[in-house]
């Protein structure tokens, strides 16, 4: 389900299963797919089906056939016009085709003071901050924006659900982002590390050519992601991850179902139900895999949090409060 404050002249069109899909410029294929109600993207070697679920390139679950290149990652490639995407089919070769010899000393070198690999806010910061001392910096990511999984940014304007107009994660990343464009470090997006060889040694691939970066110092900040609690049915297409479902909203304005179960354990279950709820969705329940939190626990924790996270504290009250007033009940074990 797509949300639009206003209707959006700058769309595009491509063909799923040659079907006609419209979608937002710079959606990805994903949620352009889920924005029209397609949720199968894949059959395995066994038949069955997957879709979206980690919503940030790690499961390979949506891998898709996109002008005849196999294994397009869905959620990390951008919908283009005229494209015919197909359902990705994963076989089993009987035998193996030897790759050509690679010579890197042939690639293109790039040799910085720091390299940054990661432009979430840990390795934004840490660039910002190198480059801000007068290093030579260069900061690689494999998505095309930068800000990471909690500093997500819109793709646009339009998309932006009513709800999340004045979020603060947004503003907050925003004056990230800022900063680190304005530091002075070389920020390369879209990029792909396929290999790493003598210490601060680095192989990529940036969509057009191979290049490698000898760097003095190298920072790994490639950040974190979910790992389901694998019960039955948990890779149907229209299970995912909380972060891929809040992925969704937050950069494309597109809810991933209509009527909607939020289950696991820790405060982003919340926090993705309520925006979620406000931007239209039916959340049925919040399922919380953790004991329900007596009185005793509550005051001693709750003070313990209080006073050395105040801001999460509150947004904590705000989740729970908002999520009883609109009448979606938090189950817990």
């Amino acid at each position: 389900m797509n949300i639009k404050k206003q209707p959006d002249p700058d769309f595009i069109r491509f063909s799923f299963e040659n079907r006609d899909i419209r979608c937002q410029s710079g959606l990805s294929i994903a949620a352009a797919l889920t924005a029209a109600n397609e949720i199968e993207y894949r059959k395995t070697s066994c038949g069955d089906k997957r879709g979206i679920f980690c919503g940030m390139g790690v499961c390979q679950e949506c891998r898709v056939i996109v002008d005849d290149e196999s294994s397009v990652r869905a959620c990390m490639t951008t919908a283009r016009s005229g494209s015919r995407v197909f359902v990705g089919k994963s076989r089993i070769s009987a035998s193996f085709s030897e790759m050509p010899a690679t010579d890197i000393d042939a690639f293109e070198t790039v040799t910085p003071d720091l390299l940054v690999i990661g432009a979430g806010p840990a390795g934004s910061i840490a660039a910002s901050i190198a480059a801000e001392a007068g290093l030579d910096v260069a900061v690689l990511d494999e998505r095309h924006s930068v800000g990471g999984q909690y500093y997500k940014q819109p793709v646009s304007s339009n998309v932006i659900p009513e709800s999340l107009a004045t979020d603060r994660q947004f503003s907050e990343g925003r004056e990230l982002i800022k900063r680190l464009m304005q530091s002075g470090a070389s920020v390369q997006l879209g990029v792909q590390i396929w290999g790493a060889f003598s210490p601060n040694e680095f192989a990529i691939y940036d969509g057009g050519k191979n290049k490698i970066y000898r760097a003095r110092r190298t920072i790994v900040a490639t950040g974190a992601y979910e790992r389901g609690l694998p019960i039955p049915g948990w890779t149907l297409p229209g299970v995912m991850t909380t972060g891929g479902a809040q992925a969704m909203l937050r950069s494309y304005g597109v809810l991933p179902g209509r009527r909607i179960l939020v289950a696991g354990n820790g405060p982003l279950n919340l926090q993705a139900a309520l925006e979620l709820r406000e931007a239209g969705a039916e959340v049925v329940a919040v399922a919380e895999l953790a004991a329900k939190p007596t009185v005793g626990a509550l005051l001693s924790s709750g003070l313990r949090m209080g006073l050395s996270a105040p801001g999460l504290a509150i947004d904590g009250i705000r989740y729970l409060s908002g999520l009883k007033k609109l009448g979606v009940p938090v189950i817990y074990d």
